[in-house]
């Protein structure tokens, strides 16, 4: 019986690989000129550290704010909007009261996003909303809302959460947007367990 099992599992895997080959959601594959200009760094801090101050930007889905406080902190922008279904759960409002350039932002991201004028932001921090429509919908209106010279920075990019156990749209909207839509991947960043990170800016 034991000696079955390898043969099973080898059967399995394999039945499993030729479904994931022929479904039509698959992500794009991505080619060398999607990426030729492409900066590899250690991690999402080392990039962010690595832009410009005084930018006015956006971070899409805030959670604790521990990253929107390296954000203030590193990048020092000319004005942070934090966009969250709630601000209030872990007391984002009360932790960044008092700071001028940080402006708050409550309900869902792409109605919040489709909000603010054409080609507002210098960048985009894109962290909501993971499953495919949701990724899609804040990348779509947050590429409307990003200068011509701007960026779209996704956490995340990562095809299945293995600490969460289901899908992530991330990699299927990014290879899209590269693509499709004349956009091109100028950063990756790594992460500990491989949430990586990827920043886009237009071609």
């Amino acid at each position: 019986m034991l000696d079955l099992l390898p043969r099973r599992w080898s059967r399995t895997v394999g039945r499993l690989s030729r479904l994931n080959s022929s479904r039509p959601d698959k992500p794009l594959p991505l080619n060398s000129e999607h990426v030729s200009g492409a900066q590899l760094f250690a991690s999402r801090q080392d990039y962010i550290a690595s832009l410009p101050n005084g930018a006015i930007c956006a971070e899409v889905g805030v959670q604790h704010g521990n990253f929107s406080a390296y954000i203030l902190e590193t990048a020092k922008p000319d004005k942070l909007h934090l966009i969250d279904r709630s601000l209030s759960q872990f007391n984002v409002k009360e932790r960044f009261a008092g700071q001028p350039n940080v402006v708050f932002h409550e309900g869902q991201s792409a109605d919040i996003l489709r909000s603010f004028p054409d080609a507002y932001f210098d960048w985009v921090y894109i962290d909501a909303g993971h499953r495919y429509k949701a990724v899609r919908a804040d990348a779509t209106i947050a590429a409307r809302k990003t200068k011509p010279s701007g960026l779209l920075i996704f956490n995340d990019y990562i095809i299945w959460s293995h600490l969460e156990g289901f899908e992530y749209g991330v990699v299927r909207t990014v290879n899209e947007m590269c693509t499709n839509e004349r956009w091109q991947m100028v950063a990756f960043c790594l992460s500990q367990e491989m949430y990586c990170d990827v920043a886009l800016a237009r071609v």
